[in-house]
């Protein structure tokens, strides 16, 4: 496949994974909504991410579609109690992405994992 349409591909899928994550409904709904299939829709995300860990060298701002409200997004964290042992902690959820893992525990409040996904999201 010519280059110039795998790159115009994947900046189209980057535009509707972005679009699919900025909204506030559940994936399933969405992807019906808009008339995706989840398989399209998660082979999409495979190559995007694919393509992005490929090109961590390069400038990847290009592939992802940019509002101009980007901005860093602070996120506070609290020490684990000084009488609790390392490693202790109750993992609710762990997040994989690419080489990333993320362990959120069970007690993390809302706005802690609001903005952990602003921050991922932001890091897209």
């Amino acid at each position: 496949m010519d280059q110039n349409v795998s790159e115009f591909k994947l900046q189209e899928w980057a535009k509707i994974i972005a679009a699919a994550n900025a909204s506030n409904m559940k994936r399933k709904d969405w992807l019906a909504a808009n008339n995706i299939t989840k398989d399209a829709f998660y082979y999409w995300q495979r190559k995007v991410q694919k393509k992005i860990l490929d090109n961590t060298s390069s400038d990847l701002s290009l592939m992802l579609p940019q509002s101009g409200n980007e901005s860093l997004v602070e996120v506070p964290i609290s020490p684990a109690p000084v009488n609790a042992p390392l490693g202790t902690t109750n993992v609710g959820a762990v997040l994989y992405l690419g080489k990333l893992r993320i362990d959120l525990s069970n007690n993390a409040s809302p706005e802690f994992i609001e903005n952990i996904g602003r921050m991922i999201h932001h890091a897209l």
